[in-house]
């Protein structure tokens, strides 16, 4: 970078030029597998991973889905069993746990739970997958 100068009395001239390297993207976090710290036998309560250092990505999402089959990395609401918690990245509990009811689960049904993040860059990731059977009613 050289800046052009000039003063009062009609003297120009550049500056020495200065060279500089910006920081680039922060790395996308990454998790291990859910911790399930209940099951019911419509639901399923899922321990929420510490705030990762050093990635503080506003327009970052976080989400904690829950899938009828291994291995999906479809974050579409219609892939879903049900959602645990999507937050934007400023709003995730972290540390706290989720539990959700509004999509409920089929008692008796192998489901399996991810993390998923995404962030402004267009980057996503997925945590290993942690599967747990829902309860069977009256059982």
């Amino acid at each position: 970078v050289k800046f052009w100068m000039s003063d009062t009395f009609g003297r120009t001239g550049w500056s020495p030029e200065t060279a500089f390297t910006t920081g680039g993207q922060p790395p996308l976090p990454t998790f291990g597998a859910p911790t399930v710290t209940s099951v019911g036998s419509t639901s399923v309560t899922v321990a929420m991973p510490s705030k990762p250092a050093g990635f503080d990505d506003y327009g970052a999402s976080f989400g904690v889905y829950v899938f009828a089959s291994p291995g999906a990395t479809d974050s579409s609401p219609g892939a879903r069993a049900q959602t645990c918690a999507g937050y934007g990245y400023e709003w995730v509990p972290w540390g706290g746990s989720c539990n959700s009811q509004s999509d409920p689960l089929t008692p008796g049904t192998t489901y399996y739970v991810k993390f998923y993040i995404s962030d402004t860059w267009g980057r996503e990731g997925w945590s290993p997958e942690t599967a747990f059977t829902s309860l069977e009613v009256g059982g």
